[in-house]
């Protein structure tokens, strides 16, 4: 197919003499005939992202977005809850590490080599933690570390999701959220999390019963 293209020049200095008359030429119009070939798509702009795991569960990113605007459990309330204890920055550090660590086993040997070319390796690698946090005594959103604490929860569980369900049972039954799971790098903000969002729903719960 060939598509038509009309290009409109204005021109104030095009004169030209006739019989000693000007004219002046204001317009010019040129039909150019182009064919019109495929082109391939644009390319792309591929920039790092560190973040490995997202909540998936509309319900569950709307309870933790309610955590973050609350005062009890806001993202300055967990950092300060988090620097109160050694062991809470200990654990922290070996969650952190732990991400990270996975991050970079998941990536190809070509992945890597493309990432050390363009200069990303500082972004990726196994130095940035949960969702690529420099700093190991600092939160990032509790999605963030709620996703990662759910998503070690299933790997210890052979690769089942946890559930609210699942932790709420074993609360019941007097266990802590997580199934009472081992593991000395668990993301303990992330489970912070879903005991309170967890306390969240049950009082919900009572209010309806009410």
């Amino acid at each position: 197919k060939e598509r038509a293209w009309v290009v409109v020049e204005s021109s104030t200095n095009n004169v030209e003499q006739t019989n000693g008359e000007e004219t002046t030429s204001t317009n010019i119009e040129t039909n150019i005939r182009q064919q019109q070939r495929h082109q391939p798509p644009p390319q792309q702009i591929i920039e790092p992202f560190p973040t490995l795991y997202w909540l998936t569960s509309p319900l569950l990113r709307t309870y933790i977005s309610k955590l973050e605007i609350s005062k009890e459990f806001n993202v300055p309330k967990m950092e300060q809850r988090l620097r109160s204890s050694p062991s809470h920055l200990s654990q922290m550090e070996r969650a952190h590490e732990s991400y990270g660590s996975k991050r970079w086993e998941l990536l190809t040997p070509a992945d890597r080599a493309n990432i050390e070319k363009r200069g990303w390796k500082g972004a990726l690698d196994e130095r940035r933690g949960v969702a690529g946090i420099r700093r190991r005594d600092c939160v990032k959103c509790l999605h963030a570390h709620a996703a990662h604490y759910l998503a070690q929860v299933a790997e210890r569980r052979g690769g089942r999701a946890a559930t609210a369900d699942d932790d709420d049972e074993n609360a019941k039954r007097g266990g802590e959220v997580g199934g009472g799971l081992e593991g000395d790098d668990l993301n303990l903000v992330g489970k912070w999390t879903m005991e309170a969002v967890l306390d969240l729903i049950k009082n919900q719960q009572q209010q309806v019963v009410e």
